[in-house]
């Protein structure tokens, strides 16, 4: 009776490891990205970023992978490890349009200074004048700072891929490349051109210049650091390839990686304000019983654009001025996002809900942006 026993138990392992081995063979096949899938996303990007990158290699996480029919439909994570071809600084198309347009500026001022014939010229503009020279003469020296950092140095390009394609011929997939909410055409995510990088250059130090002069504000917010804000983004999200609230339901959410010190909205899927919020706050914009955690003003964001236009904390910006430390709002402001990163031709973004830590986000006039001024 007892070798019996001892049979059926050894045939029960048996059984259950076949079904484990059954399983386990069943998630290789999907554990990786199909190759050729993962070449041509890197061959589309590279038509529009040859001439700015190197691309130096590649990586490619599956995320989620469905197939019904014999059609696959699959997301997945592509990190691509690049260098700049740019040599110097002074190479950027971007840091070139904002010298360009401080250089100009300067020489026409000096010019209508030393002109006999603007006798109405005051002190006061005389100071205005001055005060918007100090102003750039700092956007360019913080710029440059930022950008040396990328200059013959490797980086990794990150970007979420959705791929849909028929299991007996994965070359003919069809890609989008997510954009902060939603998945467009690859061409919708290649870089500015040399001329419209200039021009935001330029825009940008326009933008500072003409703050500086009329209101005596420099728009590089003495009172918060970008740098902490940054930091902060980059400590408290990730890049999850699921939602660990819910499972495999299609968001990507990983609360663990959050601020405990913090409530979070990440099972209703809007914690992107909430975030946000913290961002603000580790910069150092001051709470007060309006702005706190868990009032509309901090998690909600029509509410949160109200109370920091209205205090003075912020301003809208045009795309063509985004800089680091800037947000970008979707959707008529259903999310918004925190400019983490910007090497001169590409930006990146963190935010939550869905969950995304340094991720390519391509700039357009679609969307609203706000710069802090505090």
């Amino acid at each position: 009776m007892k070798g019996k026993k001892w049979i059926a138990a050894i045939v029960m392992m048996i059984l259950i490891a076949g079904n484990c081995f059954s399983v386990l063979a069943k998630e290789a096949e999907v554990c990786e990205v199909n190759d050729s899938v993962r070449q041509t996303a890197v061959a589309l990007l590279w038509e529009g970023y040859d001439k700015y990158y190197d691309f130096l290699g590649d990586t490619a996480v599956l995320v989620e992978h469905n197939k019904e029919d014999g059609v696959v439909e699959e997301v997945f994570m592509l990190e691509i490890t690049a260098m700049l071809r740019a040599e110097r600084v002074e190479d950027l198309d971007y840091y070139q349009g904002m010298t360009a347009y401080y250089e100009d500026t300067v020489s026409e001022w000096t010019a209508v200074q030393q002109t006999a014939e603007n006798v109405d010229l005051t002190q006061s503009d005389m100071a205005s004048m001055d005060f918007a020279v100090c102003a750039m003469d700092s956007a360019i020296d913080s710029e440059y700072d930022m950008l040396a950092q990328y200059i013959g140095a490797e980086q990794t390009l990150r970007f979420f891929v959705k791929a849909v394609y028929d299991e007996a011929s994965p070359q003919t997939a069809v890609l989008l490349f997510e954009n902060g909410l939603d998945y467009v055409p690859a061409e919708q995510m290649y870089p500015l051109s040399e001329e419209q990088l200039q021009e935001n250059g330029g825009c940008y130090m326009e933008q500072i210049c003409e703050q500086a002069a009329t209101s005596g504000i420099s728009l590089m917010a003495n009172g918060y650091s970008v740098f902490n804000a940054v930091m902060y983004s980059e400590t408290y999200t990730s890049n999850p390839k699921s939602c660990n609230l819910h499972g495999n339901d299609g968001s990507y959410v990983d609360t663990t990686k959050y601020n405990s010190n913090y409530a979070h909205y990440a099972a209703d899927h809007r914690d992107c304000t909430n975030f946000v919020s913290q961002i603000l706050c580790a910069g150092g914009i001051p709470m007060d019983s309006e702005w706190k955690p868990g009032q509309p003003t901090w998690i909600s964001f029509s509410e949160l654009n109200t109370y920091m236009t209205r205090k003075g904390y912020w301003c809208p910006i045009p795309y063509s001025a985004l800089r680091v430390g800037d947000f970008a709002t979707m959707n008529n402001g259903k999310h918004v996002v925190f400019i983490a990163a910007n090497d001169g031709v590409s930006f990146r973004f963190s935010a939550h809900t869905n969950d995304r830590k340094d991720v390519v986000l391509s700039i357009n006039d679609t969307n609203a942006y706000y710069r802090v001024n505090y």
